[in-house]
């Protein structure tokens, strides 16, 4: 529609009408260039014409009219913000970091609940599997899952027997650590949670409780450590633990030199600037569908845990402190 131009004969000069055309600006802004996940959720001002859309790149949960960032929803990382109107668009990058209160425990009946993983594999030699347990009972000849339990040529990776043995299988071979002698802890049956560990570099096996490290009475094979369930053996011989398990993370490589860091003096530490491969909270991070847990992998491989034949009072606040 053409712009009409009036001669004011008075004053010598033209006037533009209102309702002329009007420059478009995409302009806009968060308050800040980072948040935490558990920082409020945050909305942006618009600055520019109103009436556009807000996108993202994926893994963020975001309000496309409003721009408001579903902050405890999104995965942690940096996202590209993108507010489009009448063809004009405009970026800005925030960053979701991961807050840290260890809160909650996932709890196993050592019956028929357990937690399956998408299943991957490390890539070498080294690795690192830590994990907070509370063992309520592991008597009885049967093997019991403690950690990450794989299926399939004998790879379990930890699990308790009978006589207080933890063993670790590393691409089938054994490493055998008698859990109460030569000065390891006791950590069954005392009612507090511990923290385990088990690092291998090559093919020597460490076990690590509660911060100290004891040799193994045996050697892991070389290549990587493939994962699949948390908790239990869901998928072969129906091994279970009975206990809890808390903040359980998985390395590629021997974190050894890190264990001061991971044990925290007896309280879990935040893990994110260790940068696991695998990192389930356990609880933080959880949604309930009605009928299964989901738990969001806090690592960078996206391998989110879903639970087995658990309930939604499995999540409990009986951390390790």
């Amino acid at each position: 529609m053409p712009i009409l131009f009036n001669l004011d004969k008075k004053k010598g000069f033209f006037r533009i009408p209102v309702g002329g055309t009007q420059a478009i600006s995409c302009a806009f802004s968060y308050s800040a260039a980072s948040y935490t996940d558990a920082d409020p959720d945050p909305t942006p001002t618009v600055t520019g014409t109103s009436g556009g859309t807000f996108t993202s790149t994926a893994g963020i949960v975001i309000n496309a009219d409003t721009g408001e960032i579903d902050l405890s929803a999104s995965a942690v990382n940096t996202y590209v913000i993108t507010y489009t109107v009448r063809g004009k668009a405009c970026t800005q990058s925030v960053e979701i970091t991961a807050s840290y209160a260890n809160t909650y425990s996932m709890e196993f009946d050592g019956i028929d609940e357990g937690m399956t993983v998408p299943s991957f594999t490390t890539s070498g030699n080294d690795l690192t599997v830590s994990l907070w347990l509370k063992a309520v009972n592991l008597s009885g000849s049967s093997p019991s899952t403690i950690g990450a339990f794989v299926y399939g040529d004998a790879s379990n990776f930890i699990y308790y027997n009978s006589n207080e043995v933890i063993y670790a299988k590393v691409n089938g071979n054994t490493s055998i650590i008698v859990a109460n002698s030569g000065g390891v802890p006791q950590i069954f049956g005392t009612g507090n949670s511990h923290h385990l560990a088990i690092t291998k570099s090559g093919s020597t096996v460490t076990l690590w409780v509660d911060g100290s490290s004891f040799a193994d009475l045996g050697s892991g094979g070389t290549g990587g450590f493939t994962m699949d369930s948390i908790g239990a053996d869901v998928g072969g011989t129906q091994y279970y633990l009975d206990g809890n398990l808390d903040e359980i993370a998985v390395w590629e490589s021997d974190q050894s030199s890190n264990m001061a860091t991971i044990y925290g003096s007896g309280v879990p530490s935040n893990l994110a600037s260790l940068s696991p491969l695998g990192w389930w909270r356990m609880g933080e991070k959880g949604t309930w569908s009605g009928s299964a847990w989901t738990l969001t992998d806090q690592g960078s491989g996206s391998n989110d845990a879903t639970s087995v034949n658990m309930e939604e009072a499995d999540r409990q606040t009986d951390v390790p402190s």
